[in-house]
């Protein structure tokens, strides 16, 4: 089972040096995803909920 820490809302490429890649076929570069983190205000909640589906 995993565990839910965050959703990921944004996303992009980067070069090696961190900087966004301009090229369409983003080559060279990385994927990277971003987003907010949950608390365990949010989490617990939600895997009390998963545990009883």
């Amino acid at each position: 089972m995993g565990t839910v820490v965050g959703d990921n809302t944004q996303g992009g490429f980067l070069d090696t040096a961190g900087a966004s890649c301009v090229t369409s076929s983003h080559d060279g570069c990385l994927r990277y995803l971003v987003g907010p983190q949950f608390g365990s205000a949010i989490t617990k909640p939600l895997y009390d909920r998963a545990q009883r589906a």
